[in-house]
């Protein structure tokens, strides 16, 4: 199922030019409780591709298709929540 979802969103940046990390970084940050996303990058050019990506928001055409390909998605039970050690995290299952 992760590799359909992947498919899906590689595909809706791709018909809309945009960088799936800037796709990604917009979905995180549209979340309540989200007070900054966080990324990693191991190259200089990495770090450029997402400092790129946060220069400019994504089309609103494409973060509906985004949110769809989510709402396939639904948080199922959290785990370590509240944060018992300054981590938490959800798990997903997919919605019939």
């Amino acid at each position: 199922m992760r590799h359909e979802t992947v498919a899906k969103l590689v595909s809706v940046a791709e018909r809309y030019g945009e960088p799936i990390i800037r796709l990604a970084l917009q979905w995180v940050s549209e979340h309540d409780g989200v007070t900054a996303p966080i990324f990693g990058a191991r190259r200089i050019d990495q770090l450029d591709g997402i400092l790129d990506a946060w220069s400019k928001p994504a089309s609103e055409e494409a973060m509906s298709e985004v949110r769809a390909i989510a709402d396939e998605f639904q948080a199922v039970e959290p785990m370590n929540y509240p944060p018992q050690s300054g981590q938490a995290g959800v798990t997903l299952a997919r919605v019939a």
